[in-house]
């Protein structure tokens, strides 16, 4: 003989259909302390510690999506080296020249020279 459905199952089950939706509404990126204000929001009279219940049994979890992060690739350079790389001074007729390689803000490379009116 089957038992008759209590309403606390009744409602249980209810919750759990709604959290589902509100989860899968929000592509899983929701965990339980908005599922349980979006249900709030709806009408719905639960607390947190239910939600985050039966978030664990239904084994829901919110998705983490971290936010794009540029990194440098060797932040430990030495800037010697690198202006090394980019400064040449040459000496040319009994006169120098200094010249300076450096990126623009538009991405190009641009450079600068100086010449010193005597050596």
């Amino acid at each position: 003989m089957k038992e008759p459905v209590g309403k606390r199952h009744q409602e249980h089950k209810e919750l759990t259909l709604h959290i589902r939706e509100v989860y899968e509404e929000n592509k899983g990126c929701y965990g339980s302390p908005r599922v349980t204000a979006e249900l709030q929001a709806k009408g719905f009279r639960v607390s947190h510690p239910r939600v985050a219940r039966v978030m664990r049994e239904m084994g829901l979890k919110s998705i983490v999506r971290r936010k794009y992060r540029i990194q440098t690739t060797d932040s430990k350079h030495n800037v010697f080296d690198c202006l090394r790389k980019f400064i040449l001074l040459c000496r040319y007729r009994n006169r120098l020249f200094l010249i300076i390689y450096t990126l623009s803000g538009t991405g190009n490379y641009i450079y600068i020279t100086f010449t010193p009116d005597k050596v």
